[in-house]
């Protein structure tokens, strides 16, 4: 899911120890880091910038370890980042099963104090959008966008139980 697009930069934290990958070779670029102090990140030349450490990659993959949680501009988000420098500017794409992806836009889509059986619907459908969006977007590094081009997505951020339940 693309979170973020031309962004002149990010903040980025982590409750708990990450890896980077250079996310077009996936040789790692640094075996543990804890980002519990926010860093900036910015586009450097043809690589990226993440506080004072300046990386060659112009897409790195932030891999988060056992119960890492990883966040974005002060929003948490499951699974993986990747931080793509596209020139002058980063798209910030958020890597994860489908399945947690639906439990940060059911809240964003309809209310969550609806009948349940409206939610597990809505759940049904938004999977169904998600797969054939997918589907045809095979050739891009995403298949989704966080807005309402796509499913507006808030990540685990927005997560409610109600809606997560209905998810499962």
């Amino acid at each position: 899911v693309r979170i973020l697009h031309n962004e002149s930069k990010i903040t980025f934290t982590s409750k708990g120890a990450v890896k980077l990958l250079n996310a077009e070779t996936k040789d790692l670029v640094e075996r543990k880091i804890d980002f519990s102090n926010a860093a900036v990140i910015r586009p450097f030349g043809n690589g990226i910038k993440v506080g004072k450490d300046a990386y060659s990659a112009n897409s790195i993959r932030i891999l988060p370890y056992p119960g890492t949680t990883l966040g974005v501009n002060g929003r948490s988000y499951r699974g993986e980042i990747d931080i793509i420098n596209t020139g002058k500017s980063l798209d910030v794409i958020n890597r994860l099963e489908l399945e947690d992806h639906l439990k940060g836009v059911l809240p964003r889509e309809i209310n969550n104090l609806w009948p349940f059986s409206m939610l597990k619907a809505q759940a049904i459908a938004s999977r169904s959008y998600a797969v054939a969006q997918a589907l045809r977007r095979k050739s891009k590094k995403y298949d989704l966008t966080a807005d309402t081009y796509s499913q507006v997505y808030g990540g685990k951020s927005d997560e409610r139980w109600r809606s997560s339940r209905a998810v499962d």
